[in-house]
């Protein structure tokens, strides 16, 4: 039975039928990676928008082996592995907006109203903001903002003829008038 119709039936445990012969983690990885179903059924599960799961997710809910099968969907599947990132960057970035909207005001005794959890707020703003410019720099990723340079000094022996090359420590990052 194929991943993707195992799925149908019980999508957050789409397992392989394990019996009393069961061929092992690494069988059933090989399994998964001849299943044309399996890249799409993997795809649906991390841009679920309801529930999304992470690949180290479905290759324990799939009983396979995660290192492996993490390695390989991001190497042979590395185009849907970036789609579903992109996707789910969307969702993290309409998160962080829903976030910084919420109001959750306290009203003191005296009358006067405050806002308990901003510090906190604003760490699950910047988190999600930050996993956005990492998956899609793209989109969500700061443009250029300082260059790391490494001078590199070549001084000519001219008595042997040899050259000689030497490597100065980085340059501060350079603001961004100076790009």
């Amino acid at each position: 039975m194929s991943i993707a119709k195992e799925a149908d039936a019980d999508p957050a445990a789409a397992i392989f039928s394990v019996s009393r012969s069961d061929p092992g983690p690494l069988a059933r990885l090989e399994d998964v990676k001849r299943d044309e179903g399996a890249p799409g059924e993997v795809f649906r599960l991390l841009t679920d928008p309801d529930e999304p799961m992470t690949l180290r997710q479905i290759a324990k809910a799939w009983g396979l082996p995660r290192g492996r099968f993490v390695e390989w969907f991001t190497t042979e599947h590395a185009g849907l592995y970036d789609a579903a990132l992109k996707v789910r960057t969307d969702d993290l970035a309409h998160e962080a907006l829903a976030i910084a909207d919420e109001q959750c005001e306290v009203v003191k005794e005296n009358g006067e109203t405050y806002d308990p959890d901003v510090g906190r707020d604003k760490l699950r703003v910047d988190t999600r903001l930050k996993l956005a410019a990492k998956w899609d720099r793209k989109r969500y990723g700061e443009e250029a903002d300082a260059v790391r340079v490494q001078a590199v000094t070549i001084q000519i022996a001219n008595l042997r003829g040899e050259t000689k090359v030497e490597v100065a420590p980085p340059v501060a990052a350079l603001p961004k008038e100076g790009i």
